[in-house]
């Protein structure tokens, strides 16, 4: 216990000399292989924000990267669509047409804004719904 208090002691004041002369042939550890404490702590700080803005990157909503909302219908129908795959949590409701689990046209009944490529993701069997997921037209580039 004395010798980690005379170790933290003598880093918080830089004494390594008087620490070293006290008890000789033992020294701390971070003195061994450099020991540049602020260069390492630096290091790790600059590894934690680049992996954190990685991470942002990474999670930005899919509308930011320029593709339009996800719609959930009934099952093999255009009925019901909306913006979540669970009826009660909806906010949404989109007006649907074009091929069944393929390819559609939807447009939202609030706003009027319609997504004219909206294609088939997968159905989800616990709520019974067929998912789709809209975007720009890929022909139209």
């Amino acid at each position: 216990m004395l010798l980690l208090l005379l170790a933290l002691f003598d880093g918080f004041l830089g004494k390594r000399r008087v620490f070293e002369a006290q008890l000789p042939g033992i020294t701390p550890s971070h003195y061994e292989g450099g020991g540049n404490t602020l260069r390492r702590t630096r290091l790790v700080l600059a590894i934690s924000i680049a992996m954190a803005v990685t991470s942002i990157a990474l999670a930005l909503p899919v509308g930011a990267q320029g593709l339009g909302p996800s719609v959930a219908c009934d099952a093999g129908t255009f009925d019901n669509c909306t913006d979540s795959a669970v009826l009660g949590s909806s906010k949404e409701t989109f007006a649907c047409e074009g091929s069944e689990r393929g390819t559609a046209t939807c447009t939202n009944r609030r706003s009027s804004e319609t997504y004219p490529y909206c294609v088939f993701l997968g159905h989800e069997p616990a709520e019974g719904r067929d998912m789709y997921l809209c975007g720009p037209d890929p022909n139209s580039h």
